[in-house]
């Protein structure tokens, strides 16, 4: 029998373990990214990336759920450099909510013509990205209102939040390290700095005696929110605004 993937070497308990997980995915990525299929393989060869392996695969497992239900029959294809970039940084990571990201990153980077390397920005940002961060950035996506500008381009309001909202959302109740998270989601371009003094931090360190954050996502943080949740359409049409 043939053995394409080169699973055979691997031992009894982690075949049988990668048989069953690579049900339906070689032929989901060989006919849209031979190159991803090319990787999980020598992943596949090297014992030593079997933790990495477990989650790729958990990874490109969710993306092809989501494929199949907005895909249908349309071929499309990945661009080879953008799903090996999401497979060689999604694959450290084994938290289920973050692999959920990563495999909307997997199913957004599909086009007709497979040339599509938007994602590649996203993937930077998602790969610096910890869960607590990544929940708060869904959560600023989804709660701030949003408007068009003049020129088409969807704005986002300031959002008011004190830091025991904060805690409830990240799970993280020390002050402190909440701002640091503020300064790096600032850093990445994710909330807009509310002025040059205080660039992304607490807007108020003893606002009714509770620190006061200003949030604003940016139109990148909207545009990345999108993708990773697996839709390809636009930021205005996601909202329906």
């Amino acid at each position: 029998m043939d053995d394409p993937l080169g699973i055979k070497p691997l031992g009894e308990a982690v075949n049988t373990i990668v048989k069953k997980t690579f049900e339906g995915i070689e032929a989901f990525l060989q006919a849209t990214c031979k190159p991803a299929l090319d990787e999980l393989g020598q992943m596949l060869r090297d014992h030593v990336r079997v933790w990495r392996l477990n989650n790729a695969l958990k990874i490109v497992n969710k993306a092809k759920e989501k494929f199949e239900i907005q895909a249908g029959e349309i071929q499309l294809k990945a661009n080879p450099k953008v799903a090996l970039a999401i497979i060689e940084n999604g694959s450290n990571e084994e938290s289920d909510e973050l692999q959920e990201l990563w495999a909307g990153l997997f199913t957004t980077s599909y086009s007709l013509d497979g040339k599509d390397e938007e994602n590649l920005l996203y993937v930077s940002i998602l790969k610096q990205l910890t869960l607590p961060e990544a929940k708060l950035v869904s959560y600023m996506c989804n709660q701030s209102k949003k408007n068009l500008s003049d020129t088409g381009i969807v704005r986002s309001q300031t959002l008011s939040i004190y830091g025991d909202t904060i805690a409830e959302i990240t799970d993280i109740s020390d002050f402190n390290k909440q701002e640091i998270i503020l300064y790096h989601l600032s850093s990445l371009r994710l909330i807009d700095k509310p002025d040059s003094t205080n660039p992304g931090g607490f807007k108020s360190l003893n606002f009714n005696g509770k620190p006061l954050a200003w949030l604003t996502p940016t139109n990148l943080a909207l545009n990345f929110y999108i993708r990773c949740n697996g839709f390809t359409g636009t930021v205005k049409q996601y909202w329906k605004l």
